[in-house]
């Protein structure tokens, strides 16, 4: 995992990894459309995995989603709610008729949410994606809704990621910031230096150089991505020398 850009080091084996990035409070609001992160129908009755979470220091649990790509759409889903009322870190919410009170990570914001179901819809019977087997006709003519009030009938990640997750790191369950405070996964207000860019690192431990960054995957599309699999932000990066000059290829996170 990245730890951020700004500490310049890496831990990993491929030039895929995550920057633990940030998220927005969210105010105490009424009657507020969002969606609601659920479990796939075959994970129901186990405890909530959030499609966030990495499986770190358990090697079953490491197989299942990097070899097996049991990721992704293939752990979670969504499901369109309303945002009752929010307090601290717990929201309540309005689902298919009935309420329930759900931890505030578990909520996503409306157009985020289209977002996530624009790329299900692109990346459909594609190689190199996760599929969803939850994809159906109800969520494709809520997408369809929304997007017929654009005028060039698509949504705007870009725009999106501009104006909302700039000084946001969509990141896991937990990351520690320079200041030693701990976010879970939504990291506001991004200091300077996390945005500026990469700073002389060192080699550590795990942890590792890496000479540049090469591209970006928001959330929404790292998710079903076969590469990535996680709703974390996800960053291309190339190793400093002498990793630089090894193929990653074919690691599961390598390109």
């Amino acid at each position: 995992l990245v730890r951020g850009a700004q500490r310049a080091r890496v831990a990993g084996g491929g030039p895929w990894h995550l920057i633990l990035r940030l998220s927005r409070r969210m105010s105490t609001q009424s009657s507020t459309s969002c969606w609601v992160w659920c479990p796939v129908e075959r994970n129901r009755g186990q405890p909530f995995k959030h499609p966030a979470d990495v499986p770190i220091d358990d090697a079953a649990a490491a197989q299942v989603a990097f070899t097996d790509h049991i990721q992704g759409p293939k752990v979670a889903k969504i499901s369109p709610a309303t945002v009752l009322q929010s307090k601290g870190n717990v929201v309540l919410i309005a689902e298919r008729g009935a309420t329930r009170e759900v931890p505030k990570f578990m909520v996503l914001p409306w157009y985020e949410g289209l977002l996530i179901l624009e790329e299900l819809e692109a990346a459909h019977g594609q190689p190199g994606h996760i599929q969803a087997d939850w994809w159906d006709d109800e969520l494709r003519s809520v997408l369809e809704k929304e997007r017929a009030k654009s005028q060039t009938g698509r949504l705007n990640g870009t725009l999106y990621t501009e104006k909302r997750l700039l000084n946001i790191a969509v990141t896991g369950s937990k990351f520690l910031d320079g200041d030693e405070r701990e976010w879970s996964y939504r990291r506001d207000n991004l200091k300077g230096e996390d945005r500026g860019g990469l700073v002389d690192g060192e080699n550590s431990g795990s942890f590792f150089r890496i000479r540049d960054i090469t591209g970006y995957l928001p959330p929404w599309e790292a998710f079903h991505n076969e590469k990535c699999g996680f709703y974390q932000d996800f960053y291309q990066v190339r190793w400093e020398y002498p990793y630089s000059e090894v193929d990653y290829s074919s690691v599961e996170n390598g390109c």
